[in-house]
């Protein structure tokens, strides 16, 4: 954390004078490339180099508590199954799940549509 300075003004019937303060400031500097931060652990990417793949971003639409549930539940099954976070995790756990609907497909349509 760096160092800061927070200045004071008093009331002007006190003649309006200030003072400086020193504090540790309650903001951390900001992570370097590929680190997370401190406070929202989230990872600051790094630099988009000539080798770099080219990437395309997915996005849904959703009430807000249920694109927070959903992103909540995206990162707890990331981190039981042990995925990288460097590797696109969201897109793999994503492409894995399409895979395992697929797989027991009958048994998701009965979930979805419920019992007929």
């Amino acid at each position: 954390m760096s160092e800061s300075r927070i200045v004071a003004v008093g009331p002007r019937r006190e003649g309006g004078r200030g003072f400086t303060v020193p504090f540790a400031s309650a903001v951390p500097d900001p992570p370097a490339p590929g680190e997370r931060c401190q406070v929202c652990h989230r990872r600051r990417n790094k630099e988009r180099t000539s080798t770099s793949p080219e990437v395309k971003r997915v996005m849904a639409s959703l009430p807000p508590d249920r694109a927070e549930a959903l992103a909540e539940g995206l990162d707890n099954l990331q981190e039981y199954v042990g995925l990288d976070g460097a590797s696109y995790p969201r897109g793999v756990l994503l492409e894995y799940l399409l895979v395992l609907g697929a797989q027991q497909r009958e048994q998701l349509r009965t979930f979805v549509k419920g019992d007929e």
